[in-house]
């Protein structure tokens, strides 16, 4: 299980990286975690709670992110 976790949070980050770059990336998990209270090692645990607060952050960027994403976890 914490192997699967690893994976999520890997495509995570790489999509967020791919998408808003390595700065930006900092920025927003940085802020998850200081205003949200949202480590990003918990991220795969709580997806629903994560897209909330990127829709507050990102607004409708985050249907693409959040698609990116789920395409990724989805490969094989």
């Amino acid at each position: 299980m914490a192997c699967k976790r690893e994976h999520i949070l890997q495509i995570v980050e790489e999509t967020f990286i791919d998408l808003l770059g390595s700065e930006a990336t900092k920025t927003i998990f940085n802020y998850l975690c200081n205003h949200y209270h949202l480590d990003k090692e918990d991220i795969p645990l709580k997806m629903d709670e994560f897209q909330d607060h990127l829709e507050k952050i990102l607004g409708e960027a985050t249907k693409l992110i959040m698609k990116k994403i789920e395409e990724r976890i989805s490969q094989p």
